[in-house]
């Protein structure tokens, strides 16, 4: 009966089961998609030079079904950057979808040696994770994302 009254117990189960249950949501993600995607290494500035978003490659596109693709206009992503401090930002935002890629806004500018990880929320994009190099690679050209792909 003490161990039922006992704070720190209840902490420790509910974190643990917490935790337990993060942890199978984002290996459920990563499974059931028919999406093959893959993170660029090349991020791309906004026309006003304010915002940066990395790029997802949907390397099947053409292949998926009306359903999937338009599932793709929908998608909530988490990006987070890390600093070589540790520190982490993060931000909550929907990817735009322009031809066969997906733009997934950052919470700031990445500087070199900083972890990049995007998680998408739907699971239809695999979670995926890059460490920025010193040559910032960003787009030359700039991405009007008025301009979304047709369902």
């Amino acid at each position: 009966m003490k161990l039922l009254k006992n704070k720190k117990f209840w902490a420790m189960t509910l974190g643990v089961t917490l935790v337990g249950a993060g942890i199978v949501a984002i290996a459920a993600s990563c499974s059931n998609s028919t999406v093959k995607s893959k993170l660029s290494s090349q991020f791309v500035k906004s026309t006003d030079d304010k915002s940066f978003y990395a790029v997802y490659e949907i390397e099947n596109f053409k292949d998926l079904s009306d359903n999937d693709k338009k599932s793709l206009n929908d998608i909530e992503f988490n990006a987070a950057l890390t600093s070589v401090e540790n520190k982490t930002e993060n931000l909550v935002t929907k990817g735009h979808l322009v031809g066969e890629k997906i733009y997934v806004k950052l919470p700031r500018e990445p500087k070199p040696n900083e972890q990049l990880t995007i998680i998408s929320k739907s699971g239809l994009i695999k979670t995926s994770g890059l460490l920025i190099s010193d040559n910032l690679n960003y787009q030359t050209e700039k991405v009007n994302f008025e301009t979304t792909q047709p369902g």
